[in-house]
């Protein structure tokens, strides 16, 4: 079990944890598989010379550009799980990469054009929200950040009762809306997660120019006419009114926030999503494929997202993790694309904008460098990735668009 995993719920549940210490423990324990931040900054400078030279799919606005002083995300154990670098050029943030704090998972979980998402977040609507939860007779400690999965990030706020803690409130930086914890996970056992990510951390700190060598050269492919959406609704919502928009799975003057706010009153899954479009006259074929799956039939690589974006069709992506007491956390978003570089494998992913921000005009030369789009490790540090292939019956096409 990954340590830095939290039970999310749709309920707030306050816990009382007991442990030796503080909670969250203010110090990390180094160990042998811990990364020290001055070698997480060498493998986030590796990965700005990397996209900044880029020959296809280029960050332009990374060159000469700077990495900043790292911000720590805790897991749920009280350790760093990743350290977010700012990146900047003329005073000014061009963007961030996260870097795993453990050398069993590989170096770079994701990375983006956008801001930090702590420096994104509405911090005073995210308190406001932790104090409605933890109520009145309680008080909230200091707050520290948390990253659950890719497009899932949290403000985590100790509820104290009477100066002894009570639990923690963890609030959703883009949505300000809670989530919650009931228990912290254990340690982690030394389980390697990712294959070759020892290798990929031993060369970057003999300075090696190629991090990971993949049997593929660069690549890149992104699909530029799915939409970018505010995330008002719930995040699996969102992600599939960004597919469905694209597809034109809509009635006449339905725009996507629309879309969005149907899919949201239900459960969203593949039966609703399916039930929502044969209503608008559409006909869906939804395949899904795991990561982690043990026959190669249900089992989803690299190569189903290259060949679904090579077709145009943009996909969706579940990003899910084991937890205590056998729940899970899932960060559902919408795939645009990919790429390759001697760093790693990456899926280019939607992951909203907070209702407090604007929506960036994209640069039509470089439209995946702009706010909300992030590239994500398809090695990256979750149990497991649900892709899910969607197709539209074109002959059943009978709605205006």
């Amino acid at each position: 079990m990954n340590s830095r995993h939290l039970n999310i719920m749709t309920v707030l549940v306050l816990s009382v944890v007991m442990t030796s210490g503080s909670t969250w423990a203010a110090e990390t324990r180094m160990s042998t598989t811990r990364v020290s931040s001055a070698d997480a900054r060498v493998a986030a400078e590796k990965l700005v010379v990397a996209r900044s030279s880029a020959n296809i799919g280029p960050f332009a606005a990374w060159r000469d550009a700077k990495v900043g002083e790292p911000t720590d995300y805790l897991g749920c154990d009280g350790e760093i799980a990743a350290y977010c670098f700012p990146i900047e050029k003329n005073k000014a943030s061009v963007g961030y990469v996260m870097v795993d704090a453990s050398r069993i998972e590989m170096p770079i979980q994701e990375f983006s054009c956008s801001a930090p998402p702590h420096a994104r977040a509405n911090l005073e609507a995210c308190k406001k929200a932790a104090k409605e939860a933890a109520g009145e007779i309680r008080e909230l400690g200091n707050q520290r950040y948390a990253y659950l999965a890719p497009g899932l990030y949290a403000v985590e706020y100790p509820v104290l009762d009477k100066g002894r803690t009570a639990g923690s409130v963890f609030v959703d930086m883009t949505t300000s809306q809670v989530i919650a914890s009931s228990a912290f996970a254990p340690k982690h056992d030394g389980t390697i997660h990712a294959a070759g990510a020892p290798e990929a951390w031993k060369a970057i700190s003999d300075g090696a120019t190629k991090v990971v060598l993949s049997r593929h050269e660069s690549e890149f492919k992104y699909v530029t006419n799915v939409p970018l959406m505010i995330r008002r609704a719930g995040q699996n919502a969102v992600a599939w009114a960004e597919v469905l928009n694209y597809w034109g799975v809509r009635k006449p003057r339905e725009i996507p926030e629309l879309i969005a706010q149907q899919l949201s009153k239900s459960e969203v899954g593949n039966d609703s999503v399916r039930a929502f479009a044969k209503d608008r006259g559409f006909r869906l074929k939804l395949e899904n494929k795991q990561r982690g799956a043990d026959t190669p039939d249900t089992r989803a690589t690299f190569t189903d997202v290259r060949m679904e974006v090579d077709s145009g069709r943009p996909f969706i992506v579940t990003a899910t993790n084991k937890l205590v007491a056998g729940k899970s956390v899932s960060s559902t978003l919408a795939g645009a694309g990919y790429a390759t570089d001697e760093m790693g494998k990456w899926l280019i992913v939607h992951t909203g904008i907070s209702p407090t921000e604007t929506i960036a005009q994209p640069d039509q030369s470089a439209p995946w460098c702009r706010p909300g789009v992030v590239f994500v490790n398809w090695d990256c540090a979750v149990d497991n990735f649900i892709v899910t292939k969607v197709q539209v019956d074109k002959e059943a096409q009978n709605v205006e668009k």
